[in-house]
This record gives structure tokens, C-alpha cells and sequence, in this order.
């Protein structure tokens, strides 16, 4: 579709705008920093990553709590790789993670451009200040690294929709997709919905090129997965195409009688016979009991999916130790606001604009709030998507901008 947002992101922004957006880049890059500083948060998956952080600085294997195969090593190997430059000092990881965010901030600016320059600034300020973004960058888990690095996989991939014969673009974006795995194993499959809006809903024209394409990509993704299925193939030789065994007891916490939707892991009762497995049975045996109570209760796991979705986009915390009513209360007007503009924004993007950008945007929001229907659902999950809703609410509240300024100016018009 050649429309003027089709070309928008060719268009050169203002001096202005550029100013503009270098004070937004600069001051997000600092609110991260000073809560960095002042109130660094670690949480019980912070344990793990920092344990196999100096793990790997000292060469010691891959291992915590006793478990090989538990946690995916990329976010580990950068907190090493921070660890081993700064002398073992913790807080450099949340100061690299806040000049992420500057590069996450540029990156939505990136995307917003795409409509044009003003939804850019405006997707970049609500990136910036995004309550949920500065809390986490503060944080020693993925969320930052992961949404950075996820969202530069979505501009690469719309780069190689629109410039389908450059093979460069074609192995960058398998390269990504890789490390957004290493990072977090739960967006794999969200390759498939993105390749398919590719091949079927982007043009008219050389459907075959596009589906060997994508067949292409898939195999390098499926290439750079290798090492680590070989690796925990050698440990467990079972399940080669394994990304972690926690799924298992992750479903199972997701759909067990006790089953909440949101964590309860603690609460679970082991079978006795679960201490004499390996992790990879006992990631097994986790999985079956899992599909078993899914099969035998489907009204009640459906009613769960409901919860989570809820959970997963809750304007609030439910979170223990985060239930402060002031910050709840600023949290729930904040993204309220938000949700309200991002669906005026898809509306007006859906009669107007290019479908690679609908796609992009709404298949990993539907993806992920799939998946976290059937595992658990917190806020934590969302974080990834926070700057697509940004990128929607900006569409959004430049509409609302425009229609208000037009109106001013024939108020203006009829007085005079």
C-alpha cells in the first residue's frame, strides 16, 4: 500500500524534533540511573541470573540450584560479560541496562517515524517515561535487554518485508531472533505468525520468493538454536528440541488445582518419586501431569486463560510488596489512558495504514497475551510490548491533537 505513512519514516525530522528527542533520550537514560542508584530491585529469578553471571565469569559450568538447563544463557552471558568488565560490580549491569533503555527509546522513535516524525517523538516520550520500563531497567532480570533487542528484530523485520532481495537483512533478522530466544525461549514461536502475515497479507506479487524467504530464515534460526539442544541433548538425551526444563512445572503451576494464574509454585506439593528424577524426567513427568488436568478440566482451564489475560494487563501490581495504593493509583490512570489512546490508534493505523506496521505491531501483543493465557499471567509479561502500545497510543494521541488543534483554528476562524 503506497500511502504518505507508507514513506513517512524517509522524511527527515525537524531540527526541533531531533533537540526534542535527544532531551527525551538523555532524560529517560537518567530517571533510569538515578533509580538504579537509589533503590536497585532484586526479585528470586535475580538470584539465578546473577549466580550464572559469575558462573560463567570463573568458568565454572552452567548450573544453578543444581539444574543445567534451567534458565536460557542470554541474559546471563551479558550480565557476564558487564561482571567481567567492571570488576564483579553488580551495578554496572543496571547502568548498561539503563543506556539500553536510551537505545530502546531511539528505537520506538524508530517505529513511530514510520507513521511520521511527530508519532515518533511522541512514541519515544511514552517509551521514556513508561512507569513499567524504568522500574525494570532497574531490575536484575531480562525485560530490559529482551524488549531492546526484540523490538530492533521487529524494524529489521519490516526492513526485510520491504526489501525482500537483500539477504543481509534476510540473516540479521534469523541472528536476532536467535538472541531474542537465548534471552527469552517463550517468543520462538512467535517467528511462525510474523512469516505468515510476510507471505500472505504483505503484497500480491511472488508469493513463492517470500515463502523460501522465510524457509530460509527459519533454518539459520533453527541453526543458531543447535548448540544448546546438542548441548542438553548430551545431558539428558531426551526432548531434543528442549529450551528449558522449567516448562514443565511451569505449566503445571498454571493449571493445577491450586492453579491461581499467577505464581503458586511454592504451594506445590512434590510426588515423592519426583526427587529420584533428573530434571529432564522430572521436566517430563511436570509436562504430562500438565496436559492431563488440561484434558480432564477444559471449562476450568478456560476460565483460567480469562484470569491471566486480566492478570497479564492489569493496569495495577498484584504483586507481593508492590501493593502501595498511591502507586497503583498513578499506574492505573497512566495505562488506562494508554489502552484507551492505543485503540484509537490501531483503529485510525487499520483504515489508513500500511499492513506490514498493523502486523508487526498486533501479532506479538496477540501472541504473547496467547501465551501467557495458558502459563501464568503478571504484568511483568507485558513489559515486552509496552512500546507497541506506546507506538499505537501515539497514533492515537496525534489524532486526538490534530482534531483539537482544527477545531481551535476554525473557532479562530469563524470569530474573526
Amino acid at each position: 500500500m503506497n500511502t504518505p505513512q507508507a514513506n513517512a519514516h524517509n522524511q527527515q525530522p525537524s531540527r526541533r524534533l531531533r533537540r526534542l528527542l535527544t532531551i527525551v533520550i538523555l532524560g529517560g537514560v537518567l530517571v533510569r540511573i538515578a533509580l538504579a542508584i537509589a533503590h536497585p530491585l532484586t526479585f528470586p529469578d535475580s538470584l539465578d541470573y546473577l549466580h550464572l553471571a559469575r558462573g560463567i565469569v570463573h568458568g565454572e559450568p552452567y548450573r544453578v540450584t543444581g539444574m543445567y538447563a534451567k534458565r536460557l544463557p542470554g541474559y546471563p552471558i551479558f550480565m557476564a560479560g558487564v561482571l567481567a568488565t567492571d570488576g564483579g560490580h553488580k551495578m554496572g549491569i543496571l547502568i548498561w541496562q539503563a543506556l539500553i533503555s536510551g537505545a530502546l527509546i531511539y528505537l520506538a522513535w524508530r517505529l513511530g517515524k514510520r507513521v511520521d516524525p511527530v508519532v515518533g517523538i511522541l512514541c519515544a516520550g511514552l517509551t521514556a517515561v513508561d512507569p513499567l520500563l524504568i522500574g525494570f531497567s532497574a531490575s536484575y532480570l531480562s525485560e530490559t535487554l529482551f524488549t531492546a533487542m526484540f523490538l530492533l528484530t521487529l524494524l529489521i523485520f519490516i526492513e526485510f518485508t520491504e526489501r525482500q532481495k537483500n539477504a543481509w537483512l534476510a540473516g540479521t533478522l534469523a541472528i536476532l531472533f536467535v538472541i531474542d530466544i537465548y534471552i527469552r525461549a517463550e517468543i520462538a514461536i512467535c517467528i511462525f505468525p510474523l512469516l505468515t502475515w510476510y507471505i500472505f497479507f504483505t503484497h500480491n506479487k511472488n508469493r513463492l520468493r517470500r515463502t523460501l524467504q522465510s524457509v530460509v530464515v527459519l533454518l539459520m534460526v533453527v541453526a543458531g538454536m543447535m548448540p544448546w539442544w546438542v548441548r542438553n541433548w548430551e545431558l539428558f538425551h531426551s526432548n531434543f528440541f528442549r529450551f528449558s526444563t522449567l516448562e514443565g512445572i511451569s505449566l503445571y503451576e498454571s493449571v493445577y488445582g491450586g492453579a491461581t494464574g499467577g505464581p503458586r509454585q511454592s504451594d506445590i506439593k512434590w510426588p515423592a518419586y519426583m526427587k529420584t528424577l533428573n530434571e529432564s524426567q522430572r521436566d517430563n513427568r511436570w509436562t504430562a501431569m500438565s496436559f492431563n488436568i488440561i484434558f480432564h478440566h477444559p471449562w476450568r482451564i478456560i476460565r483460567l486463560a480469562f484470569i491471566k489475560i486480566g492478570r497479564t494487563w492489569s493496569p495495577w501490581l498484584h504483586a507481593r510488596g508492590f501493593r502501595n495504593l498511591w502507586i497503583n493509583a498513578v499506574l492505573t490512570l497512566w495505562y488506562l489512558a494508554e489502552y484507551i489512546l492505543a485503540i484509537l490508534g490501531v483503529v485510525h493505523l487499520r483504515r489508513s495504514g500500511p499492513r506490514i506496521l498493523i502486523g508487526t505491531a498486533l501479532i506479538p501483543i496477540l501472541y504473547l497475551t496467547a501465551m501467557h493465557a495458558i502459563f501464568l499471567g503478571s504484568v511483568r509479561y507485558r513489559v515486552p510490548l509496552i512500546p507497541l502500545i506506546a507506538f499505537f497510543a501515539a497514533i492515537g494521541l496525534r489524532n486526538i491533537a490534530s482534531v483539537w488543534i482544527k477545531g481551535r483554528h476554525r473557532t479562530a476562524s469563524e470569530c474573526g
